[in-house]
């Protein structure tokens, strides 16, 4: 007698997923639109305790999110050298002094 497989094909997992999803947003939007949860969130609203996060989202939501753009009016080009002074190190319970003017410039 042959084993039956319990692996599901592509289409069975497509429809689970997709009946999940539906749940899923079913609960969700039973859960937002109790009066009780709503009469909480207006409540935190008011009195300045709601999220920022969630106080951006609703904003969002409301009146649309503003586009982002970042405006550049002249590029420049801009060589950073970083110099800095070298802590002395302590090797095998002896201070080594570093060495004067050392930087991590390339070029030096």
């Amino acid at each position: 007698m042959a084993e039956e497989s319990t692996a599901l094909t592509v289409a069975e997992t497509r429809a689970i997923k997709k009946a999940l999803k539906s749940e899923i947003q079913g609960l969700a939007r039973y859960l937002v639109e109790d009066p009780l949860y709503i009469e909480g969130l207006l409540a935190r609203m008011r009195n300045h305790t709601l999220h920022p996060t969630l106080q951006s989202k609703l904003m969002d939501y409301a009146y649309g999110k503003p586009k982002e753009r970042i405006e550049i009016s002249e590029a420049k080009i801009v060589r950073i050298i970083h110099e800095f002074q070298e802590e002395p190190k302590v090797i095998e319970g002896e201070v080594v002094e570093p060495t004067a003017g050392t930087t991590n410039n390339p070029d030096n």
